[in-house]
């Protein structure tokens, strides 16, 4: 039994230590709930509830007929293209982890 107990908080230590590895830090695309780099095009019933940053392009089409932003608007802003490059660092990290996943080295 208390073999057990040792393997199962063993087990629960490496889930947690793995998990805060494949975590990066979402810098200010944290704040956002839509991030795009030309333009965001709305062609039906949405609501965005959350910011939205769109960077270096300024394009946002759709959203007086079709839905609604329950948030703040950065468009081609210092902000929009902060947000924009940690997306991407984030989503690179997160890429070069699940390649490392998959070939078995991690």
């Amino acid at each position: 039994m208390k073999l057990s107990a040792i393997v199962g908080i063993l087990l629960c230590q490496t889930i947690n230590a793995v998990s805060m590895r494949i975590c990066p830090d979402m810098g200010l695309a944290a704040d956002f709930a839509v991030i795009a780099a030309t333009t965001i095009t709305n062609s039906d019933l949405t609501a965005i509830n959350g910011d939205l940053a769109i960077s270096p392009g300024v394009a946002l089409s759709g959203f007086n007929t079709f839905g609604m932003i329950n948030g703040a608007k950065e468009l081609g802003t210092g902000i929009a293209g902060a947000a924009r490059m940690d997306i991407t660092t984030a989503y690179d990290y997160l890429a070069a982890v699940a390649l490392i996943s998959k070939n078995g080295r991690c």
